[in-house]
This record gives C-alpha cells, sequence and structure tokens, in this order.
C-alpha cells in the first residue's frame, strides 16, 4: 500500500514545487547570479535582463568567445561618461548607439544623427531616403534612374538612365536639361550679381521665347538692363536686342517695344525697328557716319566721249516742261515710292554736272566767238570813224 502511494505523493510534490516557482516568477526578477546558476533568462512580467556595473563608469558587455577562447564580438553599454550602446565582431567594424548612429570606423563628428565609414546600400523595388523637416523630400531609384523630388511635385532633379540630367523633368534630352517641353516654359538659370539687384538670366520666358538678360548698376540705387533674345510674340522670328534705363528695383525695368537691334530669319538687319522693309539694312532713325562707301555704279565718264550725243539747250528745256524733273533724275513720286538710290543717284547727279560742264564750255566757246566778232565790229567802226 505504501508503495503504491509513492509515486502519486512525488507527483504532488514536483506540482507545487512549479507553483512556487511560477509565483516567484511573477513577483520579482531574476539576479544575474539567478541567471547564471539557475539558467532563468527572464522574467514573465517585463521580460528583463539586468546587468548593474560595479561603479558609476564602469562598462558592461556580453562578449562571445570560440572555443578555444578567441573573442568573436561583443553587445555592450559604454560608461556613465560616453553613454554609447555597442555591437562590434571584433573586426573593428563597431556599430555605436548613443544620441547618434555611427557605422564603421567614422569618427563623431559631435552633430550629425546618422554616420557611415563606408557604403550605404539600400534595396528592394524602389530603394529611396525620405527626409522630412515640414516638407518632404524623396531620394529615390525608380529603375535605372535616379530621382529626388518633394512628395507630391513633379521631379526637381533627375539622372536617367546613360548619365542626362534633368531639372523639372523626368526626360531630359541633352546632357542638361531645364525643364520639359511645353507651352508656358519658365525654365531659367540665374546668377546674382553684387549690387543693387544685378543679375544674369538665360532661360525661357514663355511660349518658346528665350532671352539672355544682363542687369548691371550705374550707381549705388540705380541699375539698367540689357536683353537679348527670340520672341516671336513681340518682334517676330528672329534675334533682337533692346535696353532698359536705369532704374531703382528689377520688377521697375521698362523694356521698350522697339528693339535696337533686330535680325529676322531671312538674315535682313533692322535698327530701332523690327521691320526691314525687305532691305538688307533698315534704319528707324538719324545715321551719322564719318566715312560711308557705296558699291560702285556705271561712272558716266562716258559723257566726255567724242560721240557722246549732248541734248540741246532747247531739247533740255522741252523735257523740263513736259516732266517737271531732269532727264535720268528720278522724279519726287518715284522717290516716295520706291525710296531713293544712293548709288545711282550719285551717278545720275554726277552725269548731270558733266553735261551742265558741256554746257558751259559750249557756251564759253560762242561768248568768245562773239567776243572776237565783237571786236572786229569796233575796229572797223573805228576805221570808219577815222576817214571822216
Amino acid at each position: 500500500m505504501y508503495l503504491k502511494k509513492k509515486p502519486l505523493y512525488l507527483a504532488f510534490a514536483f506540482i507545487a514545487i512549479c507553483v512556487n516557482n511560477l509565483q516567484a516568477q511573477t513577483t520579482s526578477p531574476y539576479s544575474l547570479q539567478d541567471v547564471t546558476d539557475k539558467g532563468k533568462v527572464s522574467q514573465r512580467d517585463n521580460e528583463n535582463l539586468t546587468l548593474k556595473s560595479s561603479t558609476q563608469d564602469a562598462m558592461n558587455f556580453i562578449r562571445w568567445y570560440n572555443a578555444d577562447g578567441a573573442p568573436l564580438g561583443y553587445v555592450g553599454y559604454g560608461s556613465n561618461s560616453s553613454r554609447w550602446f555597442y555591437v562590434d565582431n571584433y573586426g573593428n567594424y563597431p556599430v555605436r548607439i548613443s544620441p547618434r548612429l555611427i557605422l564603421g570606423n567614422s569618427s563623431d563628428d559631435g552633430t550629425s544623427s546618422i554616420q557611415a565609414d563606408g557604403l550605404i546600400k539600400a534595396t528592394g523595388t524602389y530603394p529611396g531616403l525620405m527626409l522630412h523637416n515640414g516638407k518632404r523630400w524623396d531620394l529615390s531609384n525608380t529603375g535605372n534612374n535616379l530621382t529626388l523630388n518633394e512628395t507630391g511635385i513633379k521631379s526637381r532633379l533627375f539622372i536617367k538612365e546613360g548619365g542626362n540630367v534633368g531639372i523639372n523633368t523626368t526626360d531630359p534630352q541633352s546632357a542638361l536639361q531645364l525643364g520639359s517641353y511645353d507651352a508656358n516654359n519658365t525654365s531659367s538659370i540665374t546668377i546674382p550679381g553684387a549690387y543693387n539687384f544685378e543679375v544674369m538670366k538665360a532661360g525661357q520666358e514663355g511660349n518658346g521665347n528665350a532671352a539672355i538678360e544682363f542687369v548691371n548698376h550705374t550707381s549705388g540705387t540705380l541699375s539698367y538692363g540689357i536683353k537679348m533674345g527670340t520672341n516671336i510674340d513681340r518682334f517676330g522670328a528672329g534675334l533682337y536686342i533692346t535696353a532698359a534705363s536705369p532704374v531703382s528695383s528689377y520688377a521697375s525695368l521698362s523694356y521698350p517695344s522697339s528693339p535696337a537691334l533686330f535680325v529676322n530669319s531671312s538674315n535682313q538687319v533692322a535698327i530701332g525697328s523690327n521691320n526691314t522693309a525687305g532691305y538688307k539694312l533698315a534704319v528707324a532713325g538719324n545715321v551719322i557716319a564719318e566715312k560711308i562707301k557705296v558699291k560702285a555704279q556705271p561712272w558716266p565718264d562716258y559723257v566726255f566721249e567724242q560721240d557722246y550725243k549732248l541734248p540741246s539747250l532747247q531739247e533740255l528745256e522741252a523735257f523740263i516742261k513736259r516732266n517737271k524733273h531732269l532727264p535720268d533724275i528720278p522724279s519726287a513720286e518715284e522717290v516716295a515710292k520706291n525710296d531713293l538710290d544712293l548709288g545711282h543717284t550719285q551717278a545720275a547727279m554726277l552725269k548731270k554736272i558733266e553735261e551742265l560742264t558741256l554746257y558751259i564750255l559750249q557756251q564759253n566757246k560762242q561768248i568768245d566767238a562773239q567776243q572776237k566778232t565783237m571786236q572786229q565790229l569796233e575796229k572797223r567802226l573805228k576805221e570808219l570813224e577815222d576817214k571822216k
């Protein structure tokens, strides 16, 4: 009877011990010695493993060793003065965590939240980096392209596979492209100057119009502008140059409606206007020059040839009465209609001068002949008077 009850008694005793142990686990933490001696590594309520420093600046580590005692690595906490949490494999590749995260052998700069010695690699379908400080910026790899953009707004910086770089475009067609192809493109480069609102701008002004603008100072408060570009909406097809007088702010710069210089798509040039009127050079306004050369015209030296038929003065008089201008000289109506051909007019004027010279020479011969006749008459008259 006693032998049969003993196994049952031992079973109840084992259950009682387990209950006591369970109660102990739910009421107080185990010390490091408990863990070491009894193999207990956690407490059910808090699941904590506690390591206590022997002194204020002591360091606590859990270390791993291989079978022959060589160190493999450690996880631990530094002293109160450094307050770093360490993970190291004894290969000089530590991870240090405190208010900052330091990876590898990078020295602590004292400010950066994350510091790394070596390559940081992100993988996956859309690996990226997000920066958030009021607004979110994403640096990500999509396909074989790299993009930087403000979240929810089109790409700010895009590096296309093959090396083309785009700003505000995801399809750069050249080594560097600003903006996309659209009707109201306003992409430009701005380089500020040193005084007032000085600037150099190059870019689009909408509807395909492009310009380079230079703003330079004339005093400590005033600056002027020079603009060169193409503007199909204001001047038509061609290149223009125009200037704005000095003012006190960039917004006050006022460029005139007529360009200072305009070269149209037919390689014709206009000054003070964008209308060449079909000429190679058209000037709207006065011109001053120290010397002007005109391409040679047929020069009327043939007037002095022996076989040249000089119109008689009677013929000249009849032509003038009939046409109200000299022969070979354009009339006022012709000049108003066709403008003045400087080279042709100069040649025609010279022809008239040469003809006038011939008329003078003829008149001079007639006067000489008349004088001789008069002298002869005077001589005979004197002789007649002397005979009386």
